[in-house]
């Protein structure tokens, strides 16, 4: 049973998830208006790629999820003409995984999310193909062995019957892929009128934007040009520019939208949001802290709301710990400002030792440069070359508070960033303010 549970919760207030595509997701996005704005606006902008960029933990992937299920609902609503639907899975390219792979993976997901569509589509009035034997080909462990005129799908019965276990290898060679490029070209002819959004995440995975670059450019044909389908890519800081200026990518992707924390002034409403949607009563549930300790939180990580979450599930768990529950307010935010502290304190004691004066310097400068920088920015740093920076970054990384990718093809890129632990320090170390 949660720990919340005793509190009044059905579930957790504070998963670090991505917020999901539902009206539970929309509810719980606060402070995100001009984003969501701005992201509907380009997705109906065909047939450019949407692209994100952002930090980890920012929550692109929890905007992406909510437009898309707004955008949904407005069609079902005729609200709008667009047919907007989210794909079932979230796609990563990564070095191991070569393209025919993730055609297949794509057009697998595809398939399964409009079998879970169909009913919708077709009370829309669009005419989608009878999708139930698809349904039963793909959900099933053994498949039935025949080419898509001669069995699965088409009448003649028994010719050639073979069983085999259900892969992307068998599915490549049934010939679905091309039926769900029909199917798609059937609902949406016009390649203007909406899509199935397949969003490519952390494309930062990669490690260079020369791999990103390569690996995009193979795919550009063979599927990321497919009528039907909406990309969006996202990635941490500078990716995405990284990638576009491929000379044969140069033109597909909208200019990237850049994502930043919550403005740190509507971080309260986080806490009630998440009050709201997961108590079993919003008036008789108890959290032990408040919404301006939570906010206060928030500011301290930097506006990353992924480790604002994380740090105030751990909070919940040391107040069970010493078994005190706070009441009134006041007590809630001395307790609280006790726990930060002491959190603080304790993290800058495990670092000092294994951290040199020279290598403070470089952590101090990058929280004066709000967690984030880019190796050629060495010169800041006081180095005369990206070498002789690095092993003071390496250090700070094996401490736990940076995390950096080293992308040798594009060193403007901002790939130094704080942690949560880092920033923790930088409070203890009186850098950063609480």
């Amino acid at each position: 049973m949660s720990i919340y549970s005793d509190w009044g919760f059905i579930d957790t207030p504070f998963s670090p998830s991505p917020l999901p595509p539902n009206e539970r997701g929309a509810e719980l996005l606060v402070g995100r208006d001009r984003e969501l704005g701005m992201l509907s606006r380009r997705l109906r902008n065909a047939p450019k790629w949407v692209t994100l960029e952002g930090q980890n933990g920012v929550g692109k992937t929890s905007l992406i999820n909510v437009s898309v299920h707004r955008a949904y609902q407005d069609y079902i609503a005729n609200r709008t003409s667009d047919l907007i639907i989210l794909c079932k899975s979230t796609f990563q390219l990564s070095a191991t995984k070569n393209a025919s792979d993730f055609i297949a993976e794509v057009y697998m997901a595809i398939a399964q999310t409009l079998i879970e569509k169909a009913k919708e589509i077709r009370e829309s009035g669009i005419d989608l193909p009878n999708t139930d034997s698809l349904n039963k080909w793909l959900n099933s462990p053994i498949i039935q062995g025949f080419q898509l005129g001669g069995g699965i799908f088409g009448g003649s019965a028994n010719i050639g019957r073979t069983f085999q276990a259900n892969s992307a290898e068998g599915f490549d060679r049934s010939g679905l892929p091309n039926m769900i490029k029909e199917w798609l070209e059937d609902i949406w002819p016009d390649g203007s009128s909406g899509g199935i959004v397949c969003l490519i995440d952390n494309l930062e995975l990669l490690q260079t934007s020369t791999a990103a670059k390569r690996l995009l450019e193979e795919l550009r044909d063979l599927i990321l040009t497919t009528r039907g389908i909406r990309w969006v890519l996202c990635g941490s800081a500078g990716i995405v520019r990284s990638v576009a200026s491929s000379p044969r990518l140069n033109g597909y992707f909208h200019e990237p939208l850049i994502i930043e924390g919550i403005d740190s002034t509507v971080a309260d409403q986080i806490l009630d949001s998440r009050k709201k949607a997961f108590a079993i009563n919003p008036d008789a549930c108890y959290i032990p802290m408040t919404t301006h300790d939570f906010a206060k939180l928030y500011k301290i990580l930097n506006g990353n709301l992924r480790d604002a979450l994380g740090k105030a599930d751990a909070y919940c768990q040391h107040i069970l710990d010493i078994g005190v529950e706070p009441e009134d307010d006041t007590r809630k935010s001395l307790l609280f400002d006790e726990w930060i502290n002491n959190e603080c304190l304790k993290l800058l004691d495990i670092v000092q030792p294994q951290i040199p004066q020279r290598s403070w310097r470089v952590f101090d400068q990058l929280v004066e440069n709000d967690g984030l920088s880019a190796p050629s920015e060495f010169e800041i740093y006081g180095f005369n070359s990206l070498e002789a920076m690095r092993p003071h970054i390496k250090t700070l990384e094996d401490n736990q508070l940076v995390t950096s990718t080293r992308d040798e093809t594009d060193n403007r890129r901002k790939t130094i960033q704080l942690t949560a632990n880092g920033w923790l320090v930088a409070v203890a170390r009186g850098k950063a303010a609480i």
